[in-house]
C-alpha cells in the first residue's frame, strides 16, 4: 500500500492560501507553498490518466504559474485531490487499476448544510464562556436558537420552491435538491457510505432511545410520526453542536423540549415555564434590544433556572436509569455516536469553511456615526480630537474582529473615548436647542439615541470603561481651546488639521490603531473569524489586556477539546483536562496547540515598537510619509510642504475667528492656537523621538518577562552559536548509528514555530526510543498535529531550574503512561512512520534545541527543504556522504 502522507500534508497547507487575498510581502512562504500545490495539481491529472480514472474536475490550461493556481483553483478542487491521494492509500494495489465511476462535481453547497455548519461554528464561539454553559436555561436557549435558525432556513427554501408554479416540477426540484444534499454529505464525510442516513445512524439511534425513554418517564404516548419528528430535532441539535448527545442532562432537557414542539402533546415539567420565558426573552432581544426589557426577563429566567436545576438533578437520574435499563449497550452507542458526530462535523467544516449565518445588518449607530459625531462636536466643544491610548487600541480590535453585541460596539466606544460619558450626554440634552438634542428628536435620531444611551451606560459601568477613564487626560486651558477650535471647524477642515492641532495625540492614535489592528488580525488568525467576534464581551467585562487573555484562554481550550476529540480522547477525560487549569498548557502542547497566552501582548508591544520606530526614522522618510498619506496630503513628505498646511490652518483659524465670533479675546486665542499648531508640526519629530527613547528603556525588560511567562509561544532562534547549557542530555533517544535527516527549523517540515526546535532521526519502524532526561510524562497518546501519530511528552528541568519539555513523536507504540515518573534511559516506546517515511521526531518545547542538543551535537538551523545539517553547523545538500549520525 503506497504512502501519500507527504502529498496530503502539503496540500492541506496549500488550502490555507486559497480563496483569499494574499500579501506576498507579509507571507514570504506563500509562493513556495503555492508552487507545491501547482505541481500536485498537474500531477493529479497525470495520475488519474495513468490509473484510468475520471478526474473529479476538468484541468484548467490557464493554470501555469503559482499566481494562476491561487487565482483559478478552488479549495474544493484541492480537497478533491486530497481525497484522491487518500483513496490511493486505502485501496488494495490490485484494485487501483479499476476505473472509478465518476462523481458529478457540484460546486454549489446545499443551503441547509451551510446553515448547519454556520450554526456549529457559532455555537462553538458562544461556548467560550463555559461558566454559563451547563445550566438548564442555557440548554433551552441554545436549542431554541438552533431550531429557530433552521426553521428560518426551511422557510426560505419553501418560499423559493413555491415560485415554481407546476406542482410536479416543484416536487421534482425538491427531490433533486435533497439528492444533491445527500450526495454532498456522502462525498465529504464518507464516500463509502451506502446512504446519507448511514452517516448519522448511531446519533439517530441515541436520539431515538432518548425520545422513547423520555416518553416513558413522563407518561406520554407518541405516534411513530411524532417520535420521528422529535428524533430529527434532537439529531439536528447534536450535529449543530447545540448539545452533547452523550450528556444525560442535555438529552433529558432537550428531549422534553422537543415534546413541546409536537402538536397535541403536553408535558408536566418546570421546563414549560422556563421555555416560555426564553421565547419572550428572545423576542424582546429582537424588538427591544437597547432597552431594559431583555434584562428584566433574564432575571426571571435566572429564577426559573434555579427551580429547574433542582428538578432536573433528580429527573436526570431517573432518565439515565431508564436509558440504561432499555439498552445494555448504551455506553458503546454513546461512543459510536460521539465518533460519528465528530467525523461529520469535522468533514463539513472542512468542506464548507466559509459558512456563516446571515448578518443582522448594521446597527443604527453604525449607520449614523458620522452624522452623530458632527452634531456632538457642534453641541460640546470639550469633545476630544482623537481617541487615544487604550480607547484607540480597543476600537481597532473590535473593528478588525467585527466584534459587537448588545452591550458594546466600536462606535459607542469611540464616543466614550472622545469623552462622551452618560453624565455628559445628559448635560448636553438638557438644552433642547442643542444640535444633539434636535437630532435625537428626529425619527432616525431616536433609534440612534436608544443605542448610544444604553451602550454608554454599559461601557461606563464596566472594567473597560474604568480603564479608559483612567487614561483620559485632564483638559488644560490651552488644550481646551484647541479642542473647542477644532470642534467648530467644518468636517472637511477637521480631517486636514488633526495632525496640526494635535500632533502628539494624532501620533498616539495612529500607533494605537496599528496595535489594535495587529491584535485583531492575530486573534482571527489563531481562532477564526466567528470565534473572534466574541472577544468584545470579554474586553468589556475585564478590560482590554485581561479580557484578551481570558478570551484567548477560553478559545484555546476549545481548540484543545477539538484536537483531543480528533486524537480519540473521550469526553470525560477531556472535561477533566479542561477543568484542571494547571494541565491546560501541557495538554495543549501535547496536542500541538499554542494557547496564545501572553503572545498577543508581545505582538502588541512589538507593534508599538515597530510603529514608533517607523515614525521616528520616518521624520525624514517613512514615518511622515504615512502621516502625509493618512491626511491626504500626498505620497511623500517634503519639508517645503510644511508651509501649505500652516497657511491653511492659519487662514482657517482667522476666518473662523472673524466670522463666527469676532472680538479681541478670540483673536488672541486664535493666535495662540496658530502658534501652537505651527510649532506642533515641527515638534512632531521630538514627540516621536521621545516615544521611541521611552520604549527603548521599557520594551526590553517587558519582552524578556513576557517571553518567560508565555510558556507556549516559541521564539525564533536562528543562531547555533549559543552556548550549551550545563546539565543537558548527553545521550540520544536511540542507540546505534542513525542518519540525522532534518534539524531545527528545517524547511521540509520543521518550519512551523510550534514544532521547529526538533531533529528527525532516520530510524526504521520499531526502533526502541529511550528517555534522554529524568521527568514526568505529561501526555501520552495520539496527536493530530503530529500527523495523527502517537507521541509522548516529558516535563523536565535543567539543573538551573529552567523548565522545558521533551517530545518523542511518530511512535509505533507507547510504553509509558501519563503521570509516570521516568529516568534517563527509560524505554519510551518504539519509532514509527509519518510524512516522508519511517523516522523518529525528537523535539524540545520552551527552550531552543541548540542550547541543549542531544548528545551535545549542535546542528545547523533553518536548512532548506533540499538540505540537511552538516559538519560545522552548516546546511549541506541532502545527498549520500553529507549526513551526520547519532552516537
Amino acid at each position: 500500500m503506497a504512502n501519500y502522507n507527504k502529498e496530503i500534508f502539503d496540500l492541506e497547507q496549500v488550502l490555507g492560501y486559497l480563496g483569499r487575498t494574499i500579501n506576498f510581502e507579509n507571507e514570504p512562504r506563500a509562493p513556495e507553498i503555492l508552487n507545491t500545490g501547482l505541481s500536485y495539481y498537474h500531477e493529479y491529472f497525470k495520475l488519474t490518466k495513468k490509473l484510468k480514472q475520471t478526474s473529479a474536475f476538468a484541468q484548467d490550461p490557464a493554470v501555469k504559474s503559482y499566481l494562476d493556481f491561487q487565482r483559478l483553483v478552488a479549495p474544493t478542487q484541492v480537497n478533491d485531490i486530497i481525497s484522491f491521494f487518500r483513496s490511493l492509500e486505502e485501496e488494495p494495489e490490485e484494485e487501483k487499476e479499476k476505473p472509478k465511476t465518476p462523481v458529478k462535481e457540484d460546486s454549489t453547497v446545499p443551503a441547509e448544510l451551510e446553515t448547519l455548519v454556520a450554526l456549529y461554528k457559532e455555537e462553538q464561539a458562544n461556548q467560550l464562556e463555559v461558566d454559563t454553559n451547563h445550566s438548564v436555561a442555557s440548554a433551552v436557549i441554545r436549542a431554541r436558537k438552533t431550531w429557530a435558525t433552521k426553521h428560518q432556513a426551511d422557510l426560505i427554501r419553501e418560499n423559493r420552491l413555491a415560485l415554481i408554479q407546476d406542482k410536479s416540477a416543484r416536487e421534482k426540484q425538491k427531490e433533486i435538491e435533497n439528492l444533491d444534499r445527500d450526495l454532498f454529505l456522502i462525498k465529504n464525510i464518507n464516500p463509502k457510505a451506502e446512504s446519507a442516513q448511514a452517516l448519522t445512524r448511531s446519533l439517530e439511534k441515541v436520539s431515538r432511545q432518548a425520545v422513547i425513554a423520555q416518553a416513558a418517564n413522563l407518561g406520554v404516548g407518541l405516534t411513530e410520526t411524532q417520535i420521528s419528528k422529535a428524533v430529527d430535532d434532537l439529531t439536528y441539535l447534536g450535529l449543530s453542536g447545540a448539545i452533547d448527545p452523550t450528556n444525560f442532562q442535555d438529552l433529558n432537557i432537550v428531549s422534553q423540549l422537543a415534546f413541546r414542539n409536537l402538536e397535541g402533546v403536553t408535558i408536566n415539567s418546570p421546563i414549560n415555564k422556563l421555555d416560555d420565558e426564553v421565547k419572550a426573552w428572545q423576542e424582546a432581544s429582537e424588538k427591544d434590544l437597547y432597552s431594559d426589557k431583555p434584562d428584566e426577563i433574564e432575571k426571571q429566567i435566572n429564577i426559573s433556572d434555579g427551580e429547574s436545576q433542582k428538578y432536573f438533578s433528580t429527573a436526570t437520574k431517573s432518565f439515565q436509569f431508564r436509558l440504561k435499563q432499555n439498552n445494555i449497550d448504551l455506553a458503546d452507542d454513546f461512543e459510536s455516536a460521539q465518533k460519528e458526530l465528530f467525523k461529520a462535523q469535522s468533514a463539513l467544516l472542512k468542506a464548507i469553511p466559509n459558512a456563516a449565518l446571515p448578518s443582522a445588518g448594521p446597527t443604527p449607530l453604525h449607520q449614523n456615526i458620522q452624522v452623530l459625531e458632527k452634531v456632538l462636536r457642534q453641541s460640546d466643544s470639550s469633545i476630544l480630537i482623537n481617541p487615544e491610548g487604550l480607547g484607540a487600541r480597543t476600537i481597532a480590535v473590535l473593528q478588525t474582529t467585527n466584534s459587537q453585541d448588545r452591550n458594546l460596539s466600536p462606535e459607542a466606544l469611540r464616543l466614550y473615548s472622545l469623552g462622551l460619558s452618560p453624565e455628559k450626554l445628559n448635560q448636553i440634552l438638557k438644552d433642547p436647542k442643542s444640535p444633539l438634542s434636535q437630532y435625537f428628536q428626529t425619527t432616525q435620531g431616536k433609534s440612534v439615541y436608544q443605542q448610544v444611551h444604553f451602550q454608554l451606560g454599559q461601557i461606563h459601568n464596566s472594567k473597560l470603561g474604568q480603564e479608559i477613564r483612567a487614561g483620559l487626560k485632564v483638559s488644560t486651558s490651552l488644550s481646551g481651546n484647541i479642542n473647542g477650535f477644532y470642534n467648530r471647524l467644518p468636517p472637511v477642515v477637521q480631517t486636514a488639521t488633526k495632525f496640526v492641532l494635535n500632533p502628539k495625540g494624532t501620533v498616539y492614535a495612529w500607533v494605537n490603531k496599528q496595535i489594535g489592528q495587529r491584535a485583531g488580525k492575530l486573534i482571527i488568525k489563531k481562532f477564526g473569524s466567528t470565534t473572534a467576534k466574541k472577544i468584545g464581551s470579554f474586553i468589556l467585562k475585564s478590560g482590554l489586556k485581561e479580557g484578551v487573555k481570558q478570551f484567548a484562554s477560553a478559545a484555546a481550550k476549545q481548540i484543545m477539546i477539538a484536537a483531543a476529540k480528533q486524537a480519540g480522547i473521550q469526553g470525560a477525560k477531556i472535561a477533566g483536562m479542561v477543568a484542571a487549569e494547571s494541565t491546560i498548557a501541557a495538554a495543549a502542547v501535547a496536542l500541538g496547540i499554542s494557547t496564545f497566552g501572553l503572545s498577543l501582548i508581545i505582538g502588541a508591544i512589538l507593534m508599538v515598537v515597530t510603529a514608533v520606530v517607523d515614525v521616528t526614522i520616518g521624520i525624514v522618510k517613512k514615518g511622515l510619509d504615512k502621516v502625509w498619506q493618512e491626511l491626504g496630503w500626498g505620497e511623500k513628505f517634503r519639508m517645503r510642504d510644511l508651509a501649505a498646511p500652516l497657511l491653511v490652518i492659519g487662514g482657517a483659524a482667522a476666518t473662523a475667528g472673524a466670522v463666527a465670533f469676532g472680538g479681541f479675546i478670540f483673536i488672541v486665542r486664535t493666535a495662540q492656537i496658530a502658534v501652537v499648531s505651527a510649532v506642533g508640526i515641527i515638534i512632531g519629530s521630538v514627540v516621536t523621538i521621545g516615544l521611541y527613547l521611552g520604549f527603548a528603556y521599557l520594551v526590553a525588560p517587558m519582552l524578556s518577562t513576557l517571553v518567560q511567562l508565555d510558556s507556549i509561544e516559541k521564539v525564533n532562534y536562528s543562531s547555533t552559536t549559543v552556548p550549551i547549557s550545563p546539565g543537558c542530555p548527553s545521550t540520544w533517544p536511540v542507540k546505534g548509528k542513525w542518519k540525522i535527516t532534518q534539524g531545527p527549523g528545517g524547511k521540509y517540515s520543521h518550519y512551523n514555530a510550534n514544532y521547529s526546535q526538533a531533529v528527525d532521526i532516520g530510524t526504521p519502524i520499531g526502533t526502541p526510543i529511550y528517555s534522554t532526561t529524568d521527568g514526568v510524562v505529561s501526555f501520552a497518546g495520539m496527536s493530530a498535529p503530529y500527523l495523527n501519530t502517537k507521541i509522548v511528552i516529558v516535563d523536565t528541568r535543567l539543573p538551573n531550574g529552567t523548565p522545558f519539555q521533551v517530545v518523542y513523536a511518530h511512535l509505533s507504540f507507547i510504553k509509558v503512561g501519563q503521570g509516570q515518573n521516568i529516568t534517563v534511559g527509560s524505554v519510551i516506546g518504539a519509532s514509527g512512520i509519518a510524512g516522508s517515511g519511517a523516522h523518529h521526531h525528537y523535539e524540545y518545547k520552551r527552550i531552543p534545541y541548540n542550547t541543549c542538543p542531544a548528545g551535545g551535537l549542535q546542528l545547523a538551523e533553518n536548512c532548506s527543504a533540499s538540505q540537511i545539517p552538516g559538519a560545522g553547523k552548516k546546511c549541506v545538500p541532502d545527498a549520500p556522504g553529507n549526513f551526520l549520525y547519532t552516537n
